[in-house]
């Protein structure tokens, strides 16, 4: 399917549509840069090559691969985390969220039921290129909590094993670790085979889903500054969507309040960024980066 170009909050809203069900879910996934593919952080710019094999990886053989660098994040993690928590994750799968929450990689992809969240996810860096916003329509409910599936990966200690096994894929409502997974209505896919080779494809879906569709709006880079004003008003802001000093401070460096646009010198257009401090000629990055 052809991706399609939004100009405007309605233009949007229109192309994001009805839900086609009430026995399924519409999944959003906002990026900064439109060329970005469906990649999971631990599979970026991994080589898994076979020497001396000119053909595609086999999907068991990065699988594999990718499960065991997984595993050794989560090993990591068990060892060295436990006295910085509050509350010491049970299973696999609560490990591997707890890595994704704080910048570590996994096989997972973050997605939002919230358009408007992934909206965001689009257009709040960057503004010198094009974002853009996937969607995954009507996946149904079964892969959630309380699903057979659902239930053995949080209940099974090596639970990761189950993923492998039966799915490619799948997708889950994640516990509430932290108020940012709350307040961003976060969903997770996670995925057994997907690396910078192979990205995730509307094929892999509806491998697993013929019903469903995976398509993707474009944000053109001229209007970024636009939409950003109206999510702000609309009450989707850094601030909002990281709950904390961090969201806070941030915060802070975004849009230009109007009240003050006035008293600047020369004509500031609605909408323009402060300027983000910068190192070296680098901006500067805080490490609260979103996979």
């Amino acid at each position: 399917m052809e991706d399609a170009v939004v100009q405007s909050m309605p233009e949007y809203l229109q192309w994001v549509g009805e839900p086609t069900t009430l026995y399924a879910l519409d999944l959003f996934r906002g990026v900064p840069q439109a060329d970005y593919r469906l990649i999971p952080s631990i599979g970026r710019n991994v080589d898994l090559s076979i020497p001396g094999v000119r053909d595609e990886t086999p999907r068991d053989v990065a699988g594999f691969h990718l499960s065991q660098m997984e595993g050794h994040v989560v090993d990591t993690l068990r060892a060295e985390a436990p006295p910085y928590l509050d509350l010491v994750p049970e299973s696999y799968l609560d490990w591997v969220v707890l890595a994704q929450h704080h910048g570590a990689s996994t096989r997972l992809l973050d997605w939002t039921r919230s358009c408007l969240v992934a909206l965001y996810f689009a257009v709040e860096k960057h503004t010198d290129s094009d974002g853009a916003v996937y969607l995954i329509r009507a996946l149904p409910n079964t892969p959630y909590e309380g699903s057979p599936l659902f239930r053995t990966i949080y209940m099974t200690p090596g639970g990761e094993y189950v993923l492998n096994e039966h799915n490619p894929f799948i997708a889950f409502v994640p516990r509430h670790i932290s108020a940012r997974i709350a307040v961003q209505l976060s969903v997770f896919t996670w995925h057994w085979d997907t690396y910078e080779g192979r990205p995730f494809t509307e094929g892999d879906l509806k491998g697993q889903y013929p019903d469903t569709a995976l398509e993707k709006a474009i944000i053109p880079t001229d209007m970024k500054d636009r939409f950003r004003v109206q999510l702000s008003r609309m009450g989707f802001s850094h601030k909002t969507l990281f709950p904390g000093l961090t969201g806070i401070c941030r915060g802070l460096g975004g849009p230009v309040p109007e009240r003050w646009r006035s008293s600047l010198p020369g004509k500031l257009p609605s909408g323009t960024d402060a300027a983000p401090p910068k190192e070296n000629g680098t901006e500067q990055i805080d490490g609260e980066e979103r996979s």
